[in-house]
């Protein structure tokens, strides 16, 4: 504002070139209002009797609100779409970072199910053969007590 200012109090400038250097720079409405009050400021009253005084439109404040009411709901919007697509990137990147570890853990609890299976068979299998060579050692036994002339009673009563 103080450089247009200064152009504005130059005394080689008469009004109707400052107005029209005014315009010239202008970019929007907000701009013209500063503008005219930069104007006001350097002549006074003398200069604004020429001058058209700028008026806002009724609802200007309701409508400024309303845009920047859209403008917050519009990036709320954005934000939670982005919130939405991170959580979904990150399910992917989980499951394609994790995804060997998955299946290794799979294969481990495989392989120590088979294990526990194994272990099972085997316990089996020698109780099996353990109890055949007691009953081998048994009849041994007998057939020798047999050969002296004795005899194991199994039943008792």
């Amino acid at each position: 504002l103080k450089p247009i200012a200064r152009r504005l109090r130059a005394p080689k400038f008469c009004p109707s070139a400052i107005l029209a250097i005014g315009y010239s720079l202008l970019r929007s409405k907000h701009q013209l209002q500063l503008q005219l009050s930069v104007i006001y400021w350097a002549f006074g009253p003398r200069f604004s009797s020429g001058i058209m005084a700028a008026r806002l439109r009724p609802d200007f404040h309701i409508q400024k609100r309303v845009e920047k009411d859209n403008f917050y709901a519009a990036a709320a919007s954005y934000s939670k779409k982005m919130d939405s697509i991170k959580q979904t990137t990150g399910w992917f990147e989980g499951k394609q970072k994790y995804d060997f570890a998955e299946g290794e853990k799979r294969s481990k609890s495989f392989i120590q199910n088979e294990m526990e299976c194994c272990s099972e068979e085997l316990k089996i299998r020698r109780r099996t053969r353990l109890r055949k060579l007691y009953e081998a050692e048994a009849r041994g036994w007998e057939e020798e007590l047999a050969s002296h002339g004795l005899a194991v009673q199994r039943q008792h009563y």
